[in-house]
């Protein structure tokens, strides 16, 4: 009997000690995965199966890289090119390096997952998070993005210098209307400091952030082409892919998008139909009626936006058109016209195309003392600040010289 209880007793400390030591594995698992990923992102995110990542379109496929579409946009001093390709933006050749990879997240959002480019530049030693922290500039409140300073060199597979992070915010604008503020952001670099002539991105916002490439490509071409046709020096824009449904689907919309401009291609450009454009924030708007009525009389085409758009017009594409269909352009420097998105895309526009009319279009009128941003201060301007006017006048005959000629 007792030999019996004895045998019962060890049989019980045995099969405790296993149910321990099993807990103790899985509390160990569980523990080491909650630290991996606070090492990760800086805190507990909820990790996607594969499963999952397969459904929502997350998990990359296997087929090898390749160029999948290209569309060429004749510029005024070269031709820009825009291609669809298949790859890994963390392990490019080094025939594919370019200036700066684009990369989106929600905003101040960087917590690198574990199907996303933000996780997969992390495991190359990149965080984005501590790019954040320390931005080259941050043009996120007129533009959706900040640029990064300088990555280290020499990471394999990493073939670009700087990140541009394009920021969606689920409060804002859509996405599909904030995509267009890349090229806006990338406006004044591509002429000045730091010289940037190449770009490559993923297809952007269709990850994490849940936007169909429907919504996100279409616009982003629409600008890519508008930039470049005006002159952006931009020689290359890749978009990288590496799941085949999404691929699929941006393969037909870039096939549509270049018919189309295919087809415009054939239409001849004709002169200038404005004289001028004057670009103001409307809290200046009697300073720009002044040049205006100044102009008119002796026979030019002025374009002032209260004057010319119709009620409940787009008036986004038709100021881009008429900046590409205008001699010059006349900005009217102050406080308001800096803080102005809208403003500050029409001078990045005219900006661009500045550079292939020789600097021959621009022609700034500093109206109200403010802190200009760098390269407008590049340009040569008329002071007229805090005058009564007198100035200003000179400056419309200076203007009015300019355009007999």
């Amino acid at each position: 009997m007792i030999a019996y209880l004895l045998i019962i007793a060890i049989l019980a400390i045995g099969i405790w000690s296993l149910v321990r030591l099993v807990l103790r594995d899985k509390s160990f698992s569980s523990a080491e995965q909650s630290h991996k990923e606070k090492d990760l992102s800086g805190e507990t995110t909820r990790i996607i199966g594969p499963e999952e990542a397969r459904r929502r379109g997350l998990l990359p496929d296997q087929a090898p890289p390749a160029l999948l579409n290209a569309i060429e946009i004749p510029a005024p001093a070269t031709v820009a090119r825009i291609e669809l390709r298949r790859g890994d933006l963390t392990d490019l050749p080094e025939e594919e390096a370019v200036d700066v990879l684009v990369v989106s997240s929600f905003r101040d959002g960087y917590g690198p997952t574990e199907f996303s480019l933000i996780g997969a530049l992390q495991r190359k030693g990149i965080s984005v998070a501590e790019l954040a922290a320390n931005k080259y500039v941050d043009l996120r409140d007129a533009f959706s993005c900040w640029l990064s300073r300088e990555l280290p060199r020499g990471i394999p597979g990493i073939q670009f210098r700087r990140l541009l992070c394009f920021e969606t915010d689920p409060r804002g604008i859509s996405a599909s209307a904030a995509v267009r503020d890349i090229f806006r952001a990338l406006a004044p670099f591509v002429a000045g400091d730091p010289h940037i002539q190449s770009i490559a991105m993923p297809l952007l916002a269709t990850g994490d952030q849940g936007y169909s490439v429907k919504e996100i490509l279409p616009p982003l071409l629409e600008s890519a082409i508008e930039w470049l046709k005006i002159g952006m020096p931009l020689h290359t824009v890749r978009i990288y892919g590496r799941v085949s449904a999404k691929l699929s689907e941006a393969e037909e919309i870039f096939s549509t998008c270049k018919a189309a401009l295919t087809s415009l291609e054939s239409v001849p450009h004709s002169s200038p139909h404005w004289d001028a454009f004057i670009s103001y924030a409307h809290e200046d708007s009697s300073a720009a009626l002044s040049v205006a009525e100044q102009l008119k009389p002796c026979g030019f085409k002025i374009f002032v936006d209260q004057l010319e758009l119709e009620h409940g017009a787009a008036w986004q594409q038709k100021i881009f058109d008429v900046l590409d269909d205008t001699r010059i352009v006349v900005p009217i420097y102050s406080p308001d016209y800096v803080m102005s998105k809208v403003c500050l895309e029409e001078f990045n526009i005219a900006w661009t195309r500045n550079r292939s009319c020789g600097g021959k279009l621009i022609f700034p009128i500093y109206w109200r003392s403010c802190r200009l941003p760098t390269y407008m201060q590049t340009l040569n301007f008329a002071d007229c600040r805090e005058t009564e006017g007198a100035k200003l006048e000179h400056f419309c005959g200076v203007l009015q010289q300019r355009l007999k000629h």
